[in-house]
């Protein structure tokens, strides 16, 4: 499963000033995909923008991820979340096994 989630990341800079260590922060929306229990598992690695072949998919678009605006903030360093579990998560498993297919030389990928 996966759905957009706002999600917050954090980087620490030294004050060139005082010499103190400062956390800033930036927001961005990002695809994320659950295991079968809910738990985030992982998140696309660039930020997502609204996209569409047609202004009505633009629009779908924009609104399912207008929906992450009312879902918790995911904080980029608890990605996976605690509990998370690859065995449960169905998009995973799919993409391990691409890899592996990958890494053998499985020309079926190709077709």
């Amino acid at each position: 499963m996966w759905n957009y989630r706002v999600v917050r990341k954090g980087t620490v800079l030294k004050d060139s000033e005082s010499n103190k260590e400062r956390t800033y922060f930036t927001y961005s929306v990002h695809e994320t995909y659950y295991d079968n229990n809910g738990k985030v598992g992982s998140i696309t690695q660039k930020a997502i923008n609204p996209f569409g072949e047609t202004i009505e998919e633009l629009r779908h678009s924009w609104l399912m991820m207008a929906e992450a605006f009312g879902k918790p903030i995911l904080d980029y360093d608890d990605i996976p979340e605690p509990g998370y579990e690859r065995k449960e998560d169905t998009d995973a498993l799919m993409l391990d096994e691409r890899i592996k297919k990958l890494n053998t030389g499985d020309s079926e990928l190709l077709e």
